[in-house]
């Protein structure tokens, strides 16, 4: 069931999930309940549903001699997520200022799966420099993560106030078509510029540069994302970026 999935990658066990979810279809409802509704054993019933209230997904009471759950709007998610949002943005300089820099070897993160690649790029929009430099080959990553995916990846790019410096290979027969998605009435707007390579060979990989990481996208046909956070190759693929912009029109 894919909703149950969805709901691992929010943290919920799949016992809890399907807690959760009988609990909102029910609304209210012992744990007795809950279990034969979820189809899960009524002694874990109870043990989920303390922890469920636990987290803010569900609200207990005593009726009698029973104790009753009430489910929580499921918008309570969303508050909970905030929550650890800002939980972590107070103790990553904490977190950072322990680690040090005693590695001063790359880190090297491999992906295969869609969702391993776009969390990837989504990454780079933690970039503190607020520029990201972009070797893009747009068909072959619209191919791979799809239209609607970049569009949103644009949007979240736009409001953290990420520019971008688009580098591609000039189109076919050097003409544009105003009909493909990725072309906007503004690239200002997108806090966006565009060059074209002159006289360069078409290519099917993109490559993201911003701060101290260099980020590899390969079209549909190798499907991976590798991302190497390498202060010397993400200073040397800057300086290649520059002098080929600098080169284009």
């Amino acid at each position: 069931m894919e909703i149950l999935h969805q709901l691992s990658r929010l943290g919920l066990k799949e016992k809890a999930a399907k807690a959760y979810l009988a609990l909102i279809k029910l609304q209210k409802a012992n744990p007795s309940q809950i279990a034969k509704e979820a189809g899960i054993e009524r002694t874990t019933a109870y043990v989920i549903m303390e922890d469920l209230a636990e987290k803010g997904l569900a609200a207990q009471s005593i009726e009698g001699k029973k104790i009753i759950y009430t489910a929580e709007p499921p918008k309570t998610f969303e508050t909970i997520l905030n929550k650890q949002q800002n939980i972590l943005q107070e103790i990553l300089p904490m977190l950072q200022a322990l680690s040090g820099n005693k590695n001063t070897k790359p880190i090297i993160k491999y992906h295969e799966s869609i969702e391993g690649i776009k969390q990837a790029l989504m990454e780079s929009l933690e970039c503190e420099e607020k520029l990201r430099r972009d070797f893009a080959s747009v068909d072959d990553i619209a191919e791979l993560l799809g239209a609607q995916f970049l569009n949103r990846q644009i949007k979240n790019r736009v409001a953290k106030k990420i520019w971008v410096k688009s580098l591609r290979a000039s189109p076919k027969g050097n003409k544009i078509s105003e009909k493909d998605w990725f072309l906007k009435s503004s690239n200002k707007e997108l806090l966006r510029e565009v060059c074209y390579l002159k006289n360069a060979p078409t290519f099917s990989s993109d490559i993201f540069v911003y701060d101290s990481t260099v980020l590899i996208i390969s079209s549909k046909k190798e499907h991976f994302a590798l991302s190497i956070e390498s202060i010397e190759l993400s200073q040397a693929m800057k300086i290649l970026f520059d002098i080929a912009w600098e080169n284009s029109k």
